[in-house]
């Protein structure tokens, strides 16, 4: 028993570290402000964009 205590300690600690050595994940979700933003100025977001209104 005491050799899988020590085992799982060592595996929760593992994990741990990799937990907190991970870089955060990107996100694939494009930034839809930004993306409207490019769109307006080019003359192509139309209404989807709400380019027709003032800022």
């Amino acid at each position: 028993m005491k050799k899988f205590n020590a085992l799982l300690s060592i595996l929760l600690f593992g994990l741990s570290m990799n937990i907190a050595a991970a870089p955060p994940e990107r996100s694939s979700e494009p930034d839809w402000n930004e993306v409207c933003h490019i769109l307006c100025l080019a003359g192509e977001g139309g209404a989807a964009c709400n380019c027709d209104l003032i800022p």
